[in-house]
């Protein structure tokens, strides 16, 4: 299998060091004169083109002003194997491409890294669903890796490709079912979940799944908080001006389990209470929270931290911390996705409450999660003293680098729709027990009658 690129001017020699050069038999022109020679490749005339074996071969039109026209040469003569390359494919790259974070790295995948993850030289037959302005290139790549891949058909929501390789495209209700694997080239959905999990008979690769592509990255020794506390309440109690010591103080003076966030600890020299679970995933806060160690400041027993900060504090691990994987995804349009499983890390949704409290608290196997102190109000600046529960909470020489408004407002709003709908799907509920703040996708609770023996 081979590229032949039918067109050798400007955007011919763009595609030929796009597509791989290797990869590459030749150019096509119209007029093409005898041995002539372009970038090292060969250039042949059409009319030699079309006598030739082109089931072994991906013909890309690569010319910005005469595409429509070679189009048309192409369909006259029933060639149904080609696409259009775009001038502005680097745009389209980084668009569409799969990504995802490590050690806040943004790691771009092309085609060929990703799809050598899976033994697609196994498969017979294949159906891709979801496309975009990079599906040629994702079908060209699993040609690549296997020739003989009967790619059955396109199924697209839309309906809105003009020409993919003479591939048919159908929609949901069409599709005919007839293929043994199917690539899903669409980040999922409240709309094609449902679709993705009614198929049950067949391997499904989904390019966007950064699960199958970080497994070196996996926990086990967290596997003993599987369902420890199951069946129980907890409070995930957050750091906003809305708490107070007398909550505290309430929690500890009932023995409610709880789980908190980043620097909370700092509170921990005006109550009796303590954090039985405390995680952190922000970079800043961790390299606060190393400084407060070395300081000598009482740190949570129990404290949690996102792997994915660790360079950023220079490689210091700190003593008796557990680490977890926090898979950074870009879920938009979509809402982030809830881990089930800890010990292959959690999901970033743009807020700790969500990236390690409530996933956490729901592989812990809480019934009930009530938050308290989540305000969800990022209106100040993130150091300022009136944007959580207490003074001290960001200490004077920290202000400066916390001089900045959070931007994932909308994204944390998102993360607390997808804990909602998960846990509705999985048997617990969350409830919202703050006193005020804008948090208002969970059901509202007072957190004094909480205590109230009947």
């Amino acid at each position: 299998m081979n590229y032949i690129l039918f067109g050798a001017g400007v955007t011919g020699k763009k595609a030929l060091y796009f597509l791989n050069y290797q990869r590459v038999e030749c150019f096509v022109k119209n007029g093409a004169q005898q041995g002539e020679i372009i970038e090292g490749k060969k250039v042949i005339p059409y009319s030699r083109m079309i006598h030739m074996n082109l089931t072994d071969y991906i013909i890309v039109i690569a010319s910005e002003k005469y595409y429509m026209e070679m189009e048309e040469q192409l369909k006259r003569d029933d060639i149904k194997n080609y696409f259009i390359f775009q001038t502005n494919i680097w745009k389209e790259f980084y668009k569409n491409i799969p990504f995802y974070w490590i050690y806040r790295t943004q790691e771009w995948l092309t085609y060929v890294r990703l799809l050598s993850h899976y033994d697609i030289k196994t498969l017979k037959s294949a159906a891709v669903y979801g496309e975009n302005e990079m599906l040629p290139y994702l079908i060209s790549e699993l040609l690549f890796q296997n020739p003989q891949l009967n790619i059955v058909e396109i199924i697209s929501e839309k309906k809105t490709a003009k020409n993919c390789l003479g591939i048919p495209i159908v929609d949901l209700n069409q599709s005919n079912g007839m293929y043994e694997c199917l690539i899903v080239n669409k980040r999922r959905n409240d709309q094609n979940t449902e679709f993705l999990e009614s198929i049950v008979d067949k391997r499904i690769i989904d390019i966007y799944d950064i699960d199958c592509l970080e497994p070196r990255f996996e926990y086990k020794n967290l596997e003993m908080y599987r369902n420890i506390h199951k069946g129980k309440r907890c409070f995930i109690v957050g750091t906003g001006p809305s708490l107070t010591m007398e909550d505290l103080d309430t929690l500890y003076a009932h023995g409610e389990i709880c789980l908190s966030v980043n620097k909370i600890y700092r509170c921990y020299g005006y109550t009796r209470w303590r954090a039985n679970y405390v995680g952190a995933t922000d970079p800043l806060v961790v390299a606060d929270i190393i400084k407060d160690m070395e300081e000598g400041l009482e740190l949570p027993q129990n404290l949690f931290i996102g792997d994915n900060n660790i360079h950023c504090e220079k490689n210091v691990i700190i003593e008796n911390a557990q680490y977890f994987h926090l898979r950074v995804e870009d879920p938009v349009p979509n809402r982030p996705r809830f881990s089930s499983d800890i010990t292959k890390g959690t999901y970033r949704g743009g807020t700790v409450t969500y990236d390690f409290g409530i996933q956490m608290a729901a592989y812990m196997g809480f019934s009930e999660i009530y938050l308290l102190g989540i305000d969800h109000d990022m209106r100040g600046n993130v150091g300022d003293d009136d944007s959580h529960f207490i003074k001290e909470y960001t200490h004077q020489s920290e202000k400066e680098k916390y001089n900045f408004r959070s931007g994932a407002f909308e994204l944390a709003t998102s993360a607390y729709e997808a804990a909602k709908i998960y846990s509705e799907k999985n048997g617990f509920r969350i409830y919202n027990a703050t006193r005020g703040g804008n948090l208002n996708v969970f059901q509202r609770v007072n957190f004094d009658r909480l205590f109230i023996e009947n």
